[in-house]
């Protein structure tokens, strides 16, 4: 590919940002997490765009790269508010409980 094509694509993948961030809506990406998904959906299809090989094909391609990212994100943001909740449950359970009652349950033994 020669530099005048991929500086040609890499102009197209500049004017598909609406349409990027369309996707993040579409893929229910946290308003939070929405930038990060944008900008990694952008480094990817940079990084790669020598490798498209149909020009025409670049939306469905950045709807692959979305759809990746978004999910990659997604779970992480599970994962974290998984362990968040956890950690809320957990703090207010030993809030409950007083000092002596926690040490109590704790098994001190060498099993």
């Amino acid at each position: 590919m020669t530099e005048k094509e991929l500086s040609e694509r890499r102009a197209v993948l500049c004017e598909k940002y609406d349409k990027i961030l369309g996707l993040t809506y579409h893929f229910g990406v946290a308003d939070s997490d929405r930038d990060d998904v944008v900008q990694e959906v952008f480094v990817a299809a940079y990084l790669h765009l020598h490798q498209l090989r149909d020009i025409e094909s670049m939306d469905s391609w950045l709807y692959k790269i979305a759809m990746r990212k978004a999910g990659r994100i997604g779970r992480k943001s599970k994962r974290r508010e998984d362990k968040e909740l956890l950690y809320e449950s957990c703090e207010q359970e030993l809030d409950r409980i007083s000092a002596e009652e926690y040490a109590s349950k704790i098994d001190f033994s060498d099993e």
